[in-house]
């Protein structure tokens, strides 16, 4: 399904508009819908892990629900963050990381799913079961991407998303500007 390693791998590669035409329609109305009508069509209808978490927390539930306090969960909700952002510089950069890794989807392909996948696709499904939706909270970069381009409303002003989206226009400006540069550093 969605990925950011299916997204940077389009970004890099070209849109399959004619091998995967419904994937590619699929990603459009995920990354329009939020912009335009406030909903995460893809978040709330169509992510497999999301529905797996959703599925075990009302069929196996336990009774023991952990309620995380803000200013403890204002940490673990930055994890997304920070992995959209490692995205977006690994793909900026051209790094040969396997962004698949960091997301769950994959597990659901036994065939190519590695441990990295199979560890996250675990852990959000077993803390999904003490803490409702945990990866989609706390983890899924793909989700941090449409709930930062959802609309809020009218009340949607120049605030700290914007800010962070200058920022990382800027750094994938300076990247671009020294790319040359930047790139025997890490190798």
């Amino acid at each position: 399904m969605l990925s950011q390693g299916l997204l940077v791998g389009w970004a890099r590669h070209g849109v399959p508009w004619q091998t995967a035409p419904m994937l590619v329609l699929l990603a459009a109305l995920a990354l329009s819908i939020p912009v335009f009508f406030r909903r995460q069509f893809y978040c709330h209808h169509y992510c497999p892990h999301g529905t797996l978490q959703m599925v075990l927390a009302n069929r196996l539930g336990t009774k023991v629900r952990f309620h995380i306090p803000p200013k403890v969960a204002r940490w673990p909700e930055r994890i997304p963050w920070t992995l959209l952002v490692a995205v977006v510089l690994i793909s900026m950069l051209g790094l040969n990381v396997n962004l698949n890794a960091m997301e769950p989807f994959d597990a659901w392909l036994i065939r190519v799913a590695g441990w990295g996948t199979l560890t996250v696709a675990i852990v959000g499904l077993v803390a999904s079961l003490f803490i409702p939706m945990a990866y989609c909270k706390y983890g899924c970069p793909t989700g941090a991407l449409f709930k930062f381009i959802r609309y809020a409303g009218h009340g949607d002003t120049f605030g700290k998303r914007d800010i962070a989206a200058l920022i990382l226009v800027g750094l994938a400006l300076l990247i671009l500007w020294q790319r040359a540069h930047i790139l025997p550093l890490l190798q």
